[in-house]
């Protein structure tokens, strides 16, 4: 079954207001959600944090902030990270070698615990934001692009996130890691931040 990105409105519209709001340079933000069967199901999206620093080609994200959000949402929906979008400069819509390299970082390690994720990429065409996602996998060797559904907020699929019983929730996606003894959705920033490198640099 393909997957897809399946991203509320509302969430969207952030996504797009940050793009717009910051033309000059690149910015980015997480996305918060759960993998409904084979889609990424994306009611949220945290933005970059008063304390982001963006330039023209680079975004680093002011990550204490944005972890308190993510621990926000994992407690009160038991949503968590399930990708990480960014806009790239000009017209340039394909990831980077750095990207892929950031995003393999990501899925391939235990601290992690994501053997997969969703990295969509933005960019702004006539005054318009434009948007691609693009899923890793641990096993995969490169991305493979994945379509982008932009669902009304009432859309069962994200009311189905809103409403699920938290604590149930969080028993069923958040066990506690063999390998670290940590509950999953509430990494440590040392390990969430990881992506603070991506760039968005085009490839050689």
């Amino acid at each position: 079954m393909r997957s897809q990105l399946l991203i509320a409105r509302r969430a969207f519209a952030m996504i797009v207001s940050d793009c717009l709001a910051y033309p000059a340079t690149e910015t980015g933000g997480i996305l918060v959600g759960r993998k409904l069967g084979a889609d990424f199901a994306v009611p949220f999206v945290v933005g970059g944090g008063p304390k982001a620093v963006r330039r023209r080609t680079g975004f680093t994200p002011d990550s204490e902030w944005q972890q308190h959000q993510l621990q926000y949402l994992f407690d009160r929906f038991a949503l968590d990270y399930v990708g990480d979008y960014h806009r790239h400069p000009g017209q340039v819509e394909l990831p980077s070698a750095i990207d892929l390299a950031t995003a393999q970082e990501i899925v391939t390690s235990s601290e992690w615990s994501k053997p997969e994720a969703v990295f969509p990429i933005t960019t702004i065409q006539g005054g318009t934001v434009r948007i691609r996602a693009f899923r890793l996998s641990r096993n995969d060797a490169d991305f493979v692009e994945i379509p982008v559904l932009v669902a009304p907020d009432c859309d069962r699929r994200v009311r189905r996130l809103l409403l699920t019983e938290p604590t149930l929730a969080k028993k069923v996606s958040h066990d506690v890691c063999a390998s670290c003894g940590q509950q999953r959705g509430s990494r440590s920033r040392s390990s969430f931040w990881t992506f603070s490198r991506l760039r968005s640099r085009p490839a050689r």
